[in-house]
């Protein structure tokens, strides 16, 4: 039903490259689940969800259908069991521990630290602990 789906029918909001940039999902992923779903269902709003497991997550992909220029606009898209930063969740969003899921390719989404000017203080921490050890040591 969905298979002549090409990548040039599909439209993003910024909203859904976001949320696929920060989940580690790419669109060969989003294109797969909508041109072959395990189930699709339609929402109150005329949005059509597209669930399938793609690359062994469950991945689930909201899109509203633009027929007037023949495309889908993808709204949003996630894993079932991953919240925002890869790690594993359950129903209720607690913490069940890492995930091993990440993109490792050149170009392709990967997830981001929630903090990455973390890195530059711990670095910058210890660039001094070694200037006070120098200048101790010196003495």
């Amino acid at each position: 039903m969905y298979s002549n789906i090409t990548p040039t029918n599909i439209k993003y909001t910024n909203h859904a490259l976001e949320r696929m940039q920060l989940r580690a999902i790419t669109e060969e992923m989003v294109l797969k689940a909508i041109r072959n779903p395990d189930s699709t269902y339609i929402e109150d709003d005329g949005d059509t969800k597209f669930i399938r497991k793609v690359d062994g997550v469950k991945l689930h992909v909201v899109c509203q259908p633009l027929p007037e220029e023949a495309k889908w606009l993808v709204k949003s898209t996630w894993v079932r069991g991953e919240d925002d930063h890869g790690n594993r969740v359950d129903r209720d969003g607690r913490y069940l521990g890492k995930s091993k899921r990440v993109m490792h390719t050149q170009g392709e989404a990967r997830p981001h630290s929630a903090f990455p000017w973390l890195n530059v203080l711990l670095l910058a921490v210890l660039l001094a602990l070694v200037i006070l050890l120098i200048y101790f040591f010196i003495r």
